[in-house]
């Protein structure tokens, strides 16, 4: 197999599970990738844009775009930090909270229909070697 094909793989299945999520995103005024970072940021609460933006590998202008369409929609907030006024954290609203339950399902049910068949030493060192080149294509 050739890097290129390994590389179309893992978008093939980046698209599969981008539509799925898209399905369950339909009645919402947000994409996937908005999706994406509202997950990050439920699982990290008060995380900054800039520690985001360093956790997600992405340009500080990405983050931002994405985070004011999260602000707009009502399923975060921005609240300045009472250690650092300079700075500002990033929560989940009430709305936001009910969001993230209504998708507590969606991970495990990815993982188990993306894992079938694979058992766990070999999801391990799929795990492993997909992080090492997560990794190794940072310094592309």
């Amino acid at each position: 197999m050739k890097p290129f094909d390994i590389g179309k793989n893992i978008r093939i299945i980046a698209r599969n599970i981008k539509k799925f999520i898209d399905k369950g995103l339909e009645d919402l005024d947000i994409s996937e990738g908005q999706f994406e970072y509202f997950m990050v940021i439920s699982k990290n609460d008060g995380i900054n844009q800039k520690e985001l933006s360093e956790m997600m590998h992405v340009s500080k202008a990405g983050v931002t775009k994405a985070i004011k369409k999260l602000l707009s929609t009502g399923l975060i907030v921005r609240l300045k930090d009472e250690d650092d006024l300079r700075n500002y954290g990033l929560y989940l609203t009430n709305e936001g909270k009910e969001l993230v339950k209504r998708f507590e399902g969606y991970e495990a049910n990815v993982s188990k229909i993306m894992f079938m068949g694979i058992s766990d030493e070999e999801a391990k060192i799929l795990y492993s070697i997909i992080e090492r080149m997560k990794e190794n294509s940072l310094k592309l």
